[in-house]
Order: structure tokens, then sequence, then C-alpha cells
């Protein structure tokens, strides 16, 4: 995916988990990398990118929680 559409991605996930959040919903998002990110050993940035998306339009509002499994 190229890096502009995958920023552009990780932009509107994060618009609906504000939107969702906006409407009254409890909100629970999944993050994770496909399989060829993982096996290029890029696991801890993908998912920290898709991370940030949601939870910079959420500071102050809700909790995180992660659990990275074995890589």
């Amino acid at each position: 995916m190229k890096l502009k559409s995958r920023k552009r991605m990780l932009w509107f996930v994060g618009d609906k988990v504000v939107y969702a959040v906006s409407q009254g919903l409890k909100v629970i998002a999944c993050v994770g990398e496909t399989l060829e990110q993982r096996e290029y050993g890029s696991t801890v940035v993908v998912v920290a990118a898709q991370s940030e998306a949601i939870a910079g339009t959420l500071i102050g509002k809700k909790v995180i929680i992660f659990k990275l499994l074995g890589t």
C-alpha cells in the first residue's frame, strides 16, 4: 500500500472512531499488521501508527489497552 493511501486510511479510521463516540457508541477498535508486514518486521511501526491515528483523536477521553503478541 502506498504511503499516502495508508495515511489517508488511518485518518479515516480515526474519524470514524470520533464520529462513533460522538454518537454515544462504545468503540472497540482493533489494530494489527498483515502477514506481509509481520514477516518484514514492521509490526511495531504499523500497530503504533494505527493506534496513534485512533488515540490522537480521543486524548483524555478513553483508555486504550493493547497486547503485543509474540513476533
